[in-house]
């Protein structure tokens, strides 16, 4: 539901398709949780991922959603990681 309430559903799919191969997008902390903090934190877990097109892009929806997104980027998945799975298995 809060993905869909800030447009992260379709903003992640058109990510996901330009990014290279992402394997997940977690949103963790405060939006995790349920609150709205003004910054997203995200983990894009994958490799090779395109980090000029998500520094591109990163900026493009703070102008679009008027908030930070903060985004971690790992080659593997963390174990016993809390968070909404936004993309992947």
């Amino acid at each position: 539901m809060v993905t869909k309430f800030l447009g992260l559903d379709e903003l992640m799919e058109k990510i996901v398709k330009r990014m290279g191969n992402v394997e997940k997008a977690i949103i963790v902390g405060d939006y995790a949780h349920g609150v709205d903090s003004g910054t997203i934190d995200l983990i894009l877990v994958g490799r090779d991922l395109d980090l000029v097109y998500l520094d591109f892009i990163v900026n493009k929806t703070f102008e679009k959603i008027n908030r930070k997104i903060r985004v971690r980027v790992l080659e593997e998945s963390p174990e016993n990681l809390a968070g909404i799975l936004v993309y992947g298995k």
